[in-house]
């Protein structure tokens, strides 16, 4: 959403009114239907699926052999080169994720992240 600049003071508390009308509603109405396990960040959506995470971010005129993918213990980095420079986006989870078990796959103009999360170990006890 493009920023409005404007140097009537009015004018700005409309559209700091319009701002917090805007996340009310989204919260209040649009959240009872979005599943608990699912929320949007930005241009992304992150899924908890229970087992694995997935999070997908649109990207229609991204070159896919050209897109970086970082995942580490509890945080993936996406770097999306485009024409206007590098868009970075981070995203950190509760739960660690098995970095080595991540899959990508590009779908109809967007990026689809699959991170597994990483198990715990058993203990016998003695």
């Amino acid at each position: 959403m493009a920023a409005r600049i404007s140097s009537s003071p009015g004018l700005r508390a409309f559209g700091d009114f319009e701002r917090a009308f805007d996340e009310l509603f989204d919260e209040i109405l649009v959240g009872r239907w979005r599943s608990a396990a699912q929320r949007a960040a930005g241009d992304a959506l992150i899924v908890d699926r229970g087992a694995e995470y997935e999070v997908t971010i649109a990207a229609m005129n991204a070159d896919p052999r050209r897109i970086e993918i970082e995942a580490g213990d509890r945080r993936l980095i996406v770097r999306i080169p485009g024409a206007a420079g590098v868009r970075e986006s981070v995203f950190d989870f509760p739960a660690p994720v098995d970095g080595e078990r991540v899959r990508a796959a590009w779908r109809a103009g967007s990026l689809q992240i699959t991170l597994p999360k990483r198990r715990g170990r058993r203990i016998t006890v003695e």
